[in-house]
């Protein structure tokens, strides 16, 4: 994992090496190993390098013997398997990186499908001088532009672009309405005036330091063809799942689990043991709720230390407590310049914290939710499709244009519940949880890795036939049934509650002292001048509490980056006198 950075100035103006420099040393926590420039003429890249693979032979920006230069964040999984399909080519070093310049040289832009991994990078092409920026379909890996009226800047965070003095710190009005409605702004526009993200699978052609091309491949969904069994169904699963697991697997480095103890991580930790790999660290966390007695059993970390000891690995099982909250806040505002008012963001960010001391590798579940079904809004689709069928009236449902899940056409649309599916992969999963989770661990300099998000799990889920993902109440049918099968003690169709940090608690706790900090807040007042937020926080409603939350959050990173940006003193006190001062 590293942080790219770069510019392509208009008009043939050189590069300025000390606003690319400036850019660069904003990534370091993205990549404290090794950082590097490049320029030629009026093209500039920057990167701060996080050592996984090939560490001594990959730094970066890297050119190749015919000129194609690459900044690149990422891992290309089957980049062994990729060199051996292009004997012709002659490799100089075992890195990735070199892979992704011998797939361009080879086949153009279009050998990008060939990647099975995770990126987001920017190539500069000597032949036709022309930048190309991509990121992989799932959005694990962040990208940034900003246009300015002499070019355009690039780069894995939107801090680059104000500590470098290209952007002002100001947040945007469209935005913002997109944010408070959810806690996350979707589609191109980050909070930070003037910023546009690189959507997922987007290519971006830069000519001349102008933006002339973009590009969104649709996805080919699998072919109906005639439903498999249950139990060819299953060892179709483990096949895909265990080969996913074994590419995600390869690092020159320790690597460990986040291990929760639900279904996803579970099954990458029993995926794990079946590949005969050697034990792997793991790593949970539980809730102290304070003074109401006992422990938050949502991240059902007993579950977990049981998973842990049956298969040998070297667990270690964290408790987040009331103090934790209000001492993590500023430090995960700090690092998400493209905020994410998630409470899940602070445990996981503890968890980051503690991981790194030994590795720079983790595992992580991601994405086994959206690819097999799992949230419960899906089996409401499942059963309005299954009605519509009745009735002789079904119906596909759309998915938005500006994705690289837009089914491809020639067939006929997915169906109501693969297209929300869909939805939330294009959307809700890249904008805030594969967002959150980056900001999280790479403020640590750990890279994390999501085997459910790749393109043969992917196809694989998809294909399944509805009877098979969803039955009744119960979703991730064929996940749950190989889990119960290999680990009976995973509970996998036991009732779970998800993973809930009790903010909410804790908020009650300290009503008062809130609701006087927030009542004259400046980022309050300046944005949603008709808001009582003294009154809202004082009375402290359970019905409110997500609200609440959003509305700390954003005061706290306001105050961070518009307010003081680039201030890290203030990421070492706790939220009450950040808020306080």
């Amino acid at each position: 994992m590293c942080g790219v950075a770069g510019l392509f100035m208009a008009e043939g103006r050189a590069v300025d090496r000390r606003v690319l420099q400036r850019m660069t040393e904003a990534l370091h926590s993205r990549g404290p190993d090794a950082a590097d420039l490049w320029t030629q003429g009026p093209v500039g890249l920057g990167h701060a390098r996080l050592s996984i693979v090939d560490l001594a032979g990959g730094a970066q920006p890297m050119s190749s013997a015919a000129g194609t230069v690459i900044s690149y964040n990422g891992e290309i999984y089957n980049a062994p398997e990729l060199r051996a399909a292009l004997p012709g080519y002659r490799f100089r070093t075992l890195c990735d990186t070199e892979v992704i310049l011998a797939v361009y040289e080879t086949f153009g832009p279009e050998g990008f499908e060939r990647l099975r991994g995770m990126f987001a990078f920017a190539l500069h092409d000597p032949v036709r001088d022309l930048l190309v920026l991509h990121r992989d379909r799932f959005g694990i890996k962040p990208l940034y532009l900003l246009d300015l009226p002499q070019g355009v800047a690039f780069a894995s965070s939107p801090k680059a672009f104000v500590q470098a003095g290209l952007a002002v710190a100001r947040v945007a009005d469209g935005p913002l309405q997109d944010w408070l409605a959810r806690g996350y702004c979707l589609g191109e526009d980050a909070l930070l005036a003037g910023v546009r993200r690189v959507l997922p699978g987007e290519l971006v052609t830069i000519a001349g330091g102008r933006r002339a091309e973009s590009r969104l491949p649709a996805l080919a969904l699998p072919r109906r063809s005639p439903p498999p069994s249950r139990a060819s169904a299953l060892v179709q699963l483990d096949e895909v799942l265990l080969d996913s697991v074994r590419l995600h697997c390869r690092a020159d480095v320790p690597y460990g689990l986040f291990l929760s103890g639900g279904v996803d991580s579970s099954a990458i930790l029993v995926a794990h043991a079946k590949l005969g790999l050697p034990p792997i660290q793991s790593f949970t966390i539980g809730f102290d709720v304070g003074p109401r007695g006992g422990k938050g059993g949502d991240a059902e970390p007993e579950r977990a230390r049981r998973l842990a000891q049956r298969f040998g690995s070297e667990h270690q099982a964290l408790t987040f407590t009331e103090a934790d909250c209000w001492t993590y806040l500023p430090r995960v505002a700090a690092y998400m310049e493209d905020p994410v008012a998630d409470y899940a963001a602070l445990p996981t960010w503890k968890l980051a914290e503690t991981a790194a001391q030994s590795l720079k590798v983790v595992l992580c579940g991601e994405g086994g939710d959206e690819v097999f079904a799992g949230y419960g809004r899906y089996r409401q689709s499942w059963l309005r499709s299954w009605l519509r069928r009745l009735r002789g009236r079904e119906s596909f449902a759309p998915v938005p244009e500006r994705s690289a899940f837009r089914p491809a056409g020639g067939g006929p649309g997915p169906s109501r519940l693969v297209a929300r599916q869909l939805r939330d992969l294009a959307e809700t999963l890249p904008a805030k949880l594969l967002l959150r989770l980056d900001n999280c661990l790479m403020a640590h300099g750990l890279e994390g890795r999501t085997p459910f998000l790749d393109r043969e799990v992917l196809q694989f889920g998809l294909g399944l036939p509805d009877r098979l993902r969803l039955s009744g109440g119960t979703g991730k049918l064929l996940l749950k049934t190989w889990l119960q099968r290999e680990a009976p003690e995973a509970g996998a169709f036991d009732r779970k509650r998800g993973f809930t940090v009790p903010v909410a608690h804790w908020m009650e706790r300290s009503a008062r002292r809130l609701a006087g900090l927030l009542a004259d807040n400046r980022a309050l007042r300046l944005h949603l001048p008709e808001l009582d937020a003294g009154r809202l926080f004082r009375e402290a409603r359970r019905e409110t509490a997500g609200l609440r939350w959003q509305l700390l959050f954003f005061a706290v990173w306001h105050a961070l980056h518009i307010e003081m940006p680039g201030c890290r003193d203030a990421v070492n006190v706790d939220t009450f006198a950040l808020l306080g001062g």
